[in-house]
């Protein structure tokens, strides 16, 4: 490689999008709109997407989509609560606290680990499958007293939830997700990338409980040491 580097120059008119995340912003959109659309150079497209709003956002952005094509609104129900979810299984499992981990899920329940290309084939099994919450918690039981393995631990980093469907008090909600390993030595690595795909059912008491947690990693290359659970 020699330096310095070349590029290509950039076109006269490049390309330009604009992502607007709004909850509850009704009072901010015109005049961030209005702004956009006064630029010397106009946006491409300016992409809104609203989470769950409950003000008139939705209502001023279809009106402004309308009027402009280049505006786009995207709608979504708002992840609050599945974010909440998330961030607490998450620090279960981080915490080292895998005794509480099968009570994040309904008694009658599916968790799944697979990849991305048997989850698109619509193969059932996985990597590591369960079916109940007795099967969970039997796995924390052999992973503490009957498993022998090299002691690490897991970060998780878990994205945005996207509320795909929502019907009564259950939710299917998609969430990318990377986990860091960490070894004993000190060493840390990328472990494992990929979207958990999960069925959320908001039970009497209000408690929000997995009915399905599948994890769908993006490469086929398991490692080995999956134990702890992701």
């Amino acid at each position: 490689m020699s330096f310095p580097l070349s590029f290509a120059p950039l076109p006269d008119e490049p390309l330009v999008s604009v992502l607007i995340a709004s909850y509850n912003y009704a009072r901010f959109l015109p005049e961030a709109l209005d702004s956009l659309l006064a630029q010397t150079y106009v946006p491409a497209e300016i992409i809104i997407c609203d989470d769950g709003s409950t003000d008139d956002s939705c209502a001023i952005a279809a009106r402004y989509a309308q009027k402009n094509a280049a505006i786009r609104l995207i709608q979504q129900a708002n992840g609050g609560v599945a974010s909440a979810l998330n961030a607490a299984y998450a620090r279960c499992i981080d915490n080292d606290e895998l005794e509480k981990w099968p009570d994040f899920f309904v008694e009658q329940c599916l968790y799944l680990v697979t990849t991305a290309d048997n989850h698109a084939a619509g193969m059932p099994a996985g990597v590591i499958y369960a079916d109940t919450r007795a099967m969970l918690q039997d796995r924390i039981l052999a992973l503490r007293d009957a498993n022998v393995y090299e002691q690490h631990r897991y970060r998780h980093i878990i994205g945005t939830p996207l509320v795909l469907e929502q019907e009564g008090l259950e939710a299917k909600v998609e969430s990318p997700f990377l986990v860091a390993r960490i070894m004993r030595d000190g060493s840390t690595s990328l472990f494992a990338s990929g979207r958990d795909i999960d069925r959320i059912v908001q039970q009497e008491n209000g408690a929000l409980r997995f009915v399905e947690r599948v994890a769908v990693c993006d490469s086929a290359d398991i490692d080995t040491l999956l134990v702890i659970p992701l």
